[in-house]
């Protein structure tokens, strides 16, 4: 009876053991599948995050080209009025050599 006990002992620990052998399997794989889902998961929810962040600088981009353009703009008006107030106000009188021409010319007594 003892051989017959020590077998049935045997045989339970046996199919245990290889009952915990398959679920470690199954619970390894399944973990693996649910590691590989989740990646998939975090690379698509990184993709959308980069997508709206190339958004957000392509408008921050486009601002500042604009600003830099309206600048460029106002410099360039700044410049033409800086200018025309140069020939009208600072150069207005025309240099003449006084030698060279004839004074009663310049002062109209003729």
């Amino acid at each position: 009876m003892g051989q017959v006990m020590d077998f049935l002992v045997e045989d339970k620990i046996t199919t245990t053991g290889s009952d915990a052998v398959v679920a470690d399997g199954f619970n390894l794989t399944k973990d693996s599948h649910k590691a590989v889902i989740q990646a998939k998961y975090d690379r698509i929810k990184k993709a959308e995050e980069d997508r709206v962040e190339a958004i957000r600088q392509n408008e921050i981009r486009k601002e500042n080209r604009r600003q830099a353009r309206i600048k460029r703009e106002k410099d360039k008006q700044l410049l033409k009025f800086k200018n025309e107030i140069e020939d009208k106000v600072v150069n207005k009188g025309e240099a003449v050599a006084t030698l060279s021409t004839n004074l009663v010319d310049i002062h109209g007594n003729y």
